[in-house]
Formats: C-alpha cells, sequence, structure tokens
C-alpha cells in the first residue's frame, strides 16, 4: 500500500490558504466584539426598562425584574450570537408594542384631570363646559367643581406665560398660558399627560405612550392655588408682548385643538407633544411659521429667557431682574384667601 502522501491540489494560492495556520485575531477584532456585545448589553436593558414601564403603569419593581432577566440571559449566551438576537428582538417587540397602542379617554383618570372641556365660539361668545375651578384647601386637599362659563372674545387683551420650576433641575419646567379677558377674569390653559391613579409622571415613561394628552381650561385661582403653594415651590408668571388680535388667534387655534382632542385622542410625548411644545407650535402655527424645535423649547425651564432675549416678555428689565419680578409663588401663598387672587400676585408687578 502506498503510504506517501497525496500531494495537495488546486491553485498554488489555494495550496498556502489550505497549509497555513488559522492565525488568532487582531486585537482591533477583540474590541470590536467587545463593543457589540457591550451594545447589546445596552440595548436588552433599555428595552428591558421600556417593557417594565410599559408593564409597571410607572411602577419600577417590573424594571428591575426585567433587568435580572436580561442579565442572566447575557451570562448564559455571553459566548454565542445569543445577546445580539436577543437585542434585536426585543426592541423589534417594544417598537411594535408603541406603534399598535392606541390612545383613549375611555381611563379611570385622575381625579383632577379627569374630565375633558368643551369650548365652542360663535361669534364674539366663547362658551366652555367643564372648565375646571376647584375649591383647593390650605391642607392640599380640594372640592371638584367642573363649571360652564361665558367669556367675552373681544375682551381677551393679553396672555401670561407661567412657568412653574421642576424642583429636581430648573431646566424644565411646567408651562401654562393665562389668557387676561379683562373684566371677566384670566382663563388658564393647562396642557398635561393624563395620569391614572397610582401612575408617577417620569421623563422615560412620557417618551413611551403611557399617558394620553389633555387639553385643560380651568380658573387661574384653581390653577395657582395648587403650584403656587407647594412648600418650595417657585412660580413666575410673565406677560406676553403681543397685539391683542394675534393673542385671540392663537387662542382660536387652542381652542380647536382642545376640541379635536375629544374625539381623536393623542399621546403625551415628552418632547413632541408636551405643556410647552403643543402651544408654541399654536403660536408658530398662528405666525405662519413652520415647527422647529429648540432647545429652549426642549429644556423649556429656559423658554422665559429665550423668549425675554427675542423681546417677547413684555420688560425692559435685564432677565435676572424681570425673574424676581415676575416671581409670585410667595403672593400666591401670602393672599391664598383673597378672593381676587390673580390681581393680588400681580399688584406690584402693575403698579410698577
Amino acid at each position: 500500500m502506498d503510504t506517501q502522501a497525496a500531494e495537495p491540489k488546486g491553485s498554488p494560492a489555494e495550496i498556502e490558504a489550505s497549509t497555513t495556520m488559522p492565525r488568532p485575531p487582531g486585537k482591533w477584532r477583540w474590541w470590536a466584539g467587545a463593543a457589540r456585545r457591550a451594545g447589546a448589553v445596552v440595548v436588552l436593558l433599555a428595552a428591558a426598562m421600556c417593557l417594565g414601564i410599559m408593564a409597571g403603569g410607572g411602577r419600577w419593581w417590573p424594571i428591575f425584574l426585567a433587568w435580572g432577566l436580561t442579565a442572566g440571559l447575557l451570562v448564559w449566551g455571553w459566548r454565542t450570537a445569543w445577546p445580539g438576537r436577543l437585542a434585536l428582538g426585543a426592541a423589534v417587540f417594544v417598537a411594535a408594542w408603541l406603534s399598535v397602542r392606541r390612545p383613549s379617554h375611555d381611563h379611570d383618570f385622575r381625579v383632577d384631570i379627569s374630565v375633558l372641556p368643551a369650548l365652542s365660539i360663535e361669534g364674539d361668545t366663547v362658551h366652555i363646559t367643564n372648565l375646571r375651578n376647584f375649591e383647593r384647601h390650605a391642607d392640599g386637599t380640594f372640592t371638584p367643581r367642573w363649571e360652564d362659563r361665558t367669556y367675552t372674545l373681544s375682551k381677551l387683551r393679553g396672555v401670561d406665560m407661567i412657568v412653574e420650576p421642576f424642583a429636581m433641575t430648573e431646566l424644565v419646567a411646567h408651562t401654562m398660558l393665562s389668557f387676561d379677558f379683562g373684566d371677566e377674569g384670566r382663563l388658564v390653559l393647562s396642557i398635561e399627560a393624563r395620569m391614572q391613579p397610582g401612575e408617577k409622571y417620569g421623563p422615560v415613561a412620557g417618551a413611551l405612550r403611557q399617558f394620553e394628552l389633555g387639553y385643560f381650561f380651568m380658573d387661574e385661582r384653581d390653577a395657582l392655588s395648587v403650584r403656587g403653594t407647594k412648600l418650595g415651590q417657585t412660580l413666575y408668571a410673565y406677560p406676553i408682548r403681543a397685539k391683542p388680535e394675534h393673542v385671540r388667534a392663537v387662542f382660536r387655534r387652542v381652542v380647536a385643538e382642545a376640541n379635536e382632542i375629544l374625539s381623536r385622542p393623542r399621546w403625551y410625548h415628552i418632547i413632541f407633544d408636551n405643556c410647552t411644545t403643543v402651544w408654541v407650535r399654536a403660536v408658530q402655527h398662528v405666525r405662519g411659521e413652520p415647527f422647529r424645535l429648540h432647545r429652549d423649547i426642549v429644556l423649556n425651564g429656559r423658554i422665559a429667557r429665550g423668549l425675554h432675549g427675542v423681546g417677547v416678555i413684555d420688560t425692559d428689565l435685564p432677565f435676572e431682574q424681570a425673574r424676581e419680578k415676575f416671581r409670585i409663588d410667595e403672593a400666591v401663598r401670602k393672599h391664598f384667601d383673597d378672593p381676587d387672587l390673580s390681581r393680588a400676585v400681580r399688584a406690584g408687578r402693575d403698579a410698577s
């Protein structure tokens, strides 16, 4: 029997490739693999957090449970293709879940945001059904009260922007518009995330279609009492420099959008449909401008500074002095029992 090794066959390049020992991957390959695995970990943990929030209705324990399961799967499949496959599958599942969910008014919402208003404008008369005018008590409790009111559109002469910075950071705030109808009083528009009992607002949940969007018109006493009396909370009312006809056009626009919400629910979104971007979009629509996101809109705690810089705040004072002048939380607490709270908190501002 011929025991001589068979001659290799093929082209010289093929022969060389078949007889060459495989070389270990270079360092860049190791780092590339580590980066892919790290990316898979990040995607999986983010997806787990999203799933936890969506499954838990704002409660955090499902997030930690999902993180634990994710960590176990990653340890089990670290040397295989499982991390990447799991990350892709989790991301697709979250995207599919978000795409099929639909907003609805048929939930058991928190009492203060449970009823949406309906508005109509006939000639010079504005009629509002379900205007919120809760009776607020000093101990933080309230007596629910929804009212029907009429206002005269031609008496709408100005608007204030009310800003309530968040306690955790002043870069983010809740903003409202206070429409001045002269002797008929002030009407506040507050655009809010509608939460159910037990739910808590959070930036991640606010981006994941967890809350419906709500337009709420309320008596200014209600709006200031619930927000200006919080211990340690600051509140500002900045007068806006605008012609009455422009203010009325913006008011008509937000009324039309509030009525549209009644028949076509929408999701709240922390960036695109929040307490500030919605009315900013209405203002830009009235001015015939396309909507553009801006740093001072996304970080809406800066919006007063930005508007002051372009002359929209009705003052000639430098911003820091104007900010102090238009601060009203101390006046709200001081005049909490004043029947004409709107006048009382602006007395110093209007006198100077």
